[in-house]
């Protein structure tokens, strides 16, 4: 009988408490920098390593963006609270 008495009490100041509201997270906007990389397209007749250097200089400046996107993101992680 004490056992079905505390029960009863463990489960009353459960049900008393009232719905929980989610918690709210208020993400910053993305940054501006982070964009896609846009490389034009090769022309006709166009000089190889022309092409070739164009598609290098896109891939950099991806990495760029990539790199200062993973340091922003790891700033927010951190003001959440996160290790």
């Amino acid at each position: 009988m004490l056992a079905a008495a505390c029960l009863v009490m463990a489960c009353a100041g459960c049900s008393t408490s009232g719905p929980r509201e989610p918690l709210a997270r208020n993400l910053p906007l993305e940054p501006a920098f982070a964009r896609e990389v846009m490389v034009s397209d090769p022309r006709v007749g166009e000089d190889m390593l022309v092409v070739a250097a164009r598609e290098r200089a896109g891939r950099l400046q991806a990495n760029a963006v990539i790199r200062r996107f993973r340091g922003w993101y790891g700033d927010v992680r951190r003001s959440y609270g996160a290790e």
